[in-house]
């Protein structure tokens, strides 16, 4: 931060020593507030034998225990964690880990309603940008986790199945 030399030689001295207090203060909670902002991002879950969004926060590796609110399970698709309509569920720094199993993203995919994603403009519906947040370190990958994918292109009709 720059104080113009003419502000300075007009503070008397026990200001500028309050005045250096707080600039010091001021930087050491920035730094801290960004540290704690690092540390703050959160693991998201999407598993086949998960549920919707009312019925779990995705924030563990579990399938969804059949009854009851906002449980510690995974979400089913990952329209949940990118809905096409309104806020991501995750944010900048946020991991998403997709469980193995086949996804149908689009017009009639699991949490894809609403917005931009109607029946009468299919081609239109696709899930949110990833948010965008700091460069973290890759995460180890482990004998639970796919450490592959493979992406088939499907051209949905509008038309959904039973």
């Amino acid at each position: 931060m720059h104080i113009p030399h003419v502000l300075l030689a007009r503070l008397p001295c026990n200001a500028l020593r309050s005045l250096n207090s707080f600039l010091r203060v001021a930087i050491v909670a920035s730094g801290l507030m960004l540290c704690g902002a690092a540390n703050a991002a959160s693991t998201y879950f999407v598993r086949v034998d998960g549920g919707d969004a009312s019925q779990c926060t995705g924030r563990g590796d579990a399938a969804y225990p059949g009854t009851g609110t906002a449980q510690a399970c995974a979400w089913k698709g990952p329209h949940y964690a990118l809905p096409a309509s309104g806020s991501p569920r995750i944010a900048g720094g946020d991991t998403l880990i997709i469980g193995a199993g086949s996804y149908m993203i689009g017009w009639g995919a699991p949490g894809a309603s609403g917005g931009r994603c109607y029946q009468g403009g299919p081609y239109d519906c696709y899930l949110a940008p990833v948010p965008s947040g700091p460069v973290l370190p890759p995460r180890p990958a482990s004998s639970d986790v796919a450490t592959t994918a493979a992406v088939s292109p499907h051209r949905s009709s509008g038309a959904t199945t039973a």
